[in-house]
């Protein structure tokens, strides 16, 4: 995943605000990711964040 610089994502924000989106993606390259997981039930995306391991799980 490519990393975007803060200005930017400042610059996406704005332009969204401005435009009256209701959402944005950023980086925009996860857009249709997102959408198919939004689209799975809870416990589905649950197995496949483990699957691929993000690393987004709380830590004790």
């Amino acid at each position: 995943m490519k990393t975007v610089e803060a200005g930017d994502a400042a610059d996406q924000i704005v332009n969204a605000v401005r435009r009256n989106y209701v959402e944005i993606t950023i980086p925009s390259d996860l857009y249709y990711t997102n959408k198919l997981y939004n689209l799975m039930p809870v416990n589905a995306s649950k197995v496949m964040l483990d699957f691929i391991q993000t690393g987004l799980d709380p830590h004790d």
